[in-house]
């Protein structure tokens, strides 16, 4: 007995020491997956707190959005661009896109994405008429015939985000992603932040045209 005994000590003893490794490993990434998260959401913040900053810092709306196109490009994509309406168009306002991407290539990329003729509900005049974001991901809202055909253009994944204030559409913000820097399709929280920057650029719009209409009265 003293034999049996002595046998099933180690036995608790391994299945325990499994149980501890296996419970802090296990705490161990939670821990990291919290911490990585509470990162992100801090960027994320601290990304669209310099975006207000710019909308807000000086009248001239043009210096305005250059520098929230390049934060969007230095944050979230490889190629950002926002297009406003003026009257019956629409109106390309500034362009981004990271170091090492061909210009070329760019065109070719936001040609596609401003194809209304393709005649899918996906593209520029889509979401104007729409108001509603299109997203190029498995995810997305998009359809698969899309979501190959921008494949074939080095389009990764891609956002295109009317600007939308009190039913007015002011333009679209779209964004990028080519694969160069950012190598990840948008996801929801991506989404979440580009349209609530979109609605920050559509209000600056909305006031700067205010102010517009009010001196030349």
């Amino acid at each position: 007995m003293a034999n049996n005994s002595t046998a099933g000590t180690p036995g608790t003893a391994g299945t325990s020491t499994t149980t501890s490794t296996s419970s802090t490993q296990e705490t161990w990434g939670v821990a990291i997956r919290y911490i990585v998260g509470r990162k992100s959401a801090e960027e994320a913040l601290g990304f669209l707190a310099h975006c207000g900053a710019a909308l807000t810092r000086t009248p001239d709306l043009g210096a305005a959005l250059r520098d929230v196109t390049r934060a969007s490009v230095a944050f979230l994509a490889d190629i950002g661009r926002i297009s406003l309406v003026e009257g019956e168009e629409l109106v390309e306002s500034t362009r981004e896109h990271v170091a090492g991407l061909d210009p070329a290539v760019v065109d070719s990329q936001l040609d596609f994405l401003d194809d209304g003729a393709a005649g899918r509900g996906d593209r520029t005049p889509d979401v104007l008429a729409a108001r509603r974001t299109a997203v190029y991901a498995p995810s997305g809202s998009v359809a698969a015939a899309s979501l190959a055909e921008a494949e074939e253009r080095g389009v990764l994944s891609a956002l295109l985000v009317p600007l939308v204030v009190r039913g007015q559409v002011f333009g679209v913000l779209t964004l990028v992603r080519a694969g160069v820097r950012k190598k990840a399709e948008f996801g929801a929280a991506d989404v979440a932040l580009a349209e609530e920057l979109a609605r920050q650029i559509g209000t600056t719009v909305e006031v700067s045209r205010l102010r517009q209409a009010l001196a030349g009265r």
